[in-house]
């Protein structure tokens, strides 16, 4: 099959070419709906009774265009756009490479799921964004009893268990006045925390130290990067020539002329 240009260029005009798609479609309906007086035209003349009578100048209205004509402007620039999409769908079925990042080898794989799995990993990449990591305010180490993947606090935390008790103060003790009456002490209570007793803390987590997942961001970053790089590769395959708008609008405009 004849080969015309790289994919990647395929690619990257294929935005252009639907979008003349879509401003010759809008611009055909527009035509055969609201702008149909186009496709009329007439000559109306007119003949005295006799030949003293005012004699009257030709109307005519000249025709514009005819459906055809129409029809085959719209395919014409139309059909750059469904054979565009054919010739990058028939390379994509040729289009392969190797994924290769840091010793690890993914052989021969198909261009399309390359496109794909570069939208599988940003996806994952908020997944792994959210991973909780270990509080560096401890120090934690593997914690063997518990089984893999479960780290444990170095150092306990010790915190103190404190009640309130109502302690009273004596202000003046009682005595007697200058008339020999008892004076009564006075006494004023206050609130004081009594320590009576000591929590130990004892952390165990699930989580990855901030440093493993710096390192799963790194590997995650030098993946996309080789597949990003693998896709470009696929993408400098030399594109098929092939199209089939020719033949689809010829089928459905066989019987209308396209010329006058």
């Amino acid at each position: 099959m004849a080969k015309n240009g790289k994919l990647h260029a395929l690619l990257a005009v294929l935005g252009a070419k639907k979008g003349a798609a879509e401003k010759i479609e809008k611009e055909a309906r527009s035509t055969f709906g609201n702008k149909q007086h186009l496709f009329d035209g007439h000559v109306k003349t007119y003949k005295p009774m006799s030949d003293k009578d005012e004699t009257l100048p030709d109307d005519r209205s000249p025709l514009g265009s005819t459906v055809g004509e129409k029809l085959a402007h719209f395919a014409t620039i139309f059909s750059p756009f469904v054979d565009a999409g054919l010739q990058i769908d028939e390379t994509n079925m040729k289009a392969r490479a190797n994924i290769e990042v840091d010793g690890m080898k993914i052989e021969n794989v198909p261009a399309t799921f390359l496109m794909r799995l570069d939208g599988h990993l940003s996806t994952i990449r908020k997944v792994l964004d959210a991973i909780p990591t270990l509080d560096p305010k401890h120090e934690w180490e593997a914690d063997k009893l518990a089984g893999k993947g479960v780290m444990k606090a170095v150092h306990d935390v010790v915190s103190n268990r404190s009640i309130d008790k109502i302690i009273p103060v004596i202000l003046y003790e009682a005595t007697f006045g200058e008339k020999g009456q008892a004076l009564p002490a006075q006494i004023k209570e206050r609130s004081e925390s009594i320590k009576v007793g000591e929590w130990t803390l004892k952390m165990c987590s699930g989580r990855i130290s901030s440093g493993q997942k710096y390192e799963i961001m790194a590997r995650l970053d030098q993946l996309q990067l080789a597949v990003k790089s693998a896709l470009s590769n696929a993408n400098e395959i030399e594109h098929d020539k092939g199209k089939v708008a020719e033949k689809l609008f010829g089928f459905l405009f066989k019987d209308i002329p396209l010329k006058r």
